[in-house]
């Protein structure tokens, strides 16, 4: 049985390997070492991915990366590449938040993504000048809204049309 390990307790240069189907070609096994922790590479919301040097290529994502003891301590996520393939710069997600999703998925079968009950809005003329936040205009160049029925209103608050930035409320 496969085991989560502890992402918390890796350390730059230790041992991994990375198992996935890239490309479609079947089960494959590459080797590397972690090179960095924590790493932004401001393409998702997420931002404290696993780098490792072991090959990930297209096909890999989703598959385990395995610390030595066999632990799945990541998720093989993102590359970034000058070309279509590895180029060293492999990423994953750490256990400790893939555990978390993993867990929801056995508990409901699916994910519950979040709602903060706000839509963003384009500011046209019409919603700018259009008599203010009570009668649905702005004072001030906004373009969130409350959402009615969102969050908001379940934890009981009561609908704001706009809401304003921290200088517009002044």
């Amino acid at each position: 049985m496969i085991k989560w390990g502890e992402s918390d307790a890796l350390q730059i240069g230790d041992p991994v390997f990375a198992v996935g189907n890239p490309l479609g070609l079947g089960l494959s096994v590459s080797g590397g070492i972690v090179s960095a922790l924590n790493r932004n590479i401001m393409d998702t919301p997420y931002d404290h991915f696993i780098q490792t040097d072991a090959a990930i290529n297209h096909g890999n994502s989703g598959g385990p990366l395995f610390n030595m003891k066999g632990e799945v301590i990541g998720v093989d996520t993102a590359i970034i590449s000058p070309t279509t393939g590895s180029a060293g710069l492999g990423f994953a997600i750490p256990a400790r938040g893939a555990r978390f999703l993993v867990e929801r998925l056995k508990q409901f079968g699916w994910l519950r993504p979040g709602w903060m009950g706000l839509k963003v809005d384009q500011v046209t003329p019409e919603i700018e000048t259009g008599g203010g936040p009570s009668a649905g205009g702005l004072d001030h160049f906004q373009g969130v809204r409350g959402w009615s029925g969102g969050q908001g209103r379940v934890a009981g608050r009561r609908r704001d049309p706009a809401l304003r930035r921290p200088e517009a409320l002044g």
